[in-house]
């Protein structure tokens, strides 16, 4: 009886294979090309505090004083002609060219997208990383012996900040459209 009203309380739960990546410029089809993602978290730093109004009954709290933003990771399979490596590798000369030092951040830096998608591939909730860019990019690794696998790499953003949507709920809502229970 608990777990059948427990049940029922869930329309539906979060697949983590549903996703898609969306970055500024990446040719449509090697979007399919990212296979892992994260939204990103955040940190809160704190310092321990206590109530001077306790007398010798000090009781220490931590109260937050600033706030850091997780890297978001990716991975992507290299494609036989490396095009989605070379995306990044151009991506990461508008960070920093060897003749001319780092470049500005309004010339590099970009919003990426990561959704959330239901089992109808509709995105249903967003993160928008504002000011993106490639901190990282991480090795290609060859091996002799493992035949048949696929060539990976890594990305990791740093970005300026996030924005939250639930976005299936936000275009219903313009449409005056209730939400349905089986997205």
């Amino acid at each position: 009886m608990v777990l059948r009203v427990f049940k029922a309380t869930f329309r539906d739960i979060s697949r983590n294979n549903r996703f898609l990546v969306w970055l500024p410029g990446m040719p449509p089809d090697l979007v399919a090309h990212c296979i892992m993602a994260n939204i990103p978290g955040e940190t809160y730093s704190t310092n321990v505090s206590y109530d001077p109004r306790e007398g010798d009954n000090v009781i220490p709290w931590e109260l937050p004083y600033d706030v850091t933003q997780n890297e978001c990771s990716l991975t992507f399979m290299v494609d036989q002609e490396y095009r989605i490596k070379s995306f990044f590798d151009k991506w990461r000369d508008e960070v920093f060219d060897p003749t001319t030092g780092f470049g500005y951040m309004e010339d590099y830096a970009k919003d990426v997208k990561i959704f959330q998608l239901s089992r109808q591939h509709i995105p249903t909730y967003t993160v928008t990383l504002a000011d993106a860019w490639p901190k990282t990019v991480t090795d290609i690794n060859f091996e002799a012996g493992s035949q048949g696998t696929m060539s990976t790499f890594g990305v990791n953003l740093v970005y300026g900040g996030q924005e939250k949507t639930d976005t299936l709920g936000f275009v219903l809502s313009k449409l005056g459209v209730p939400r349905p229970d089986f997205i």
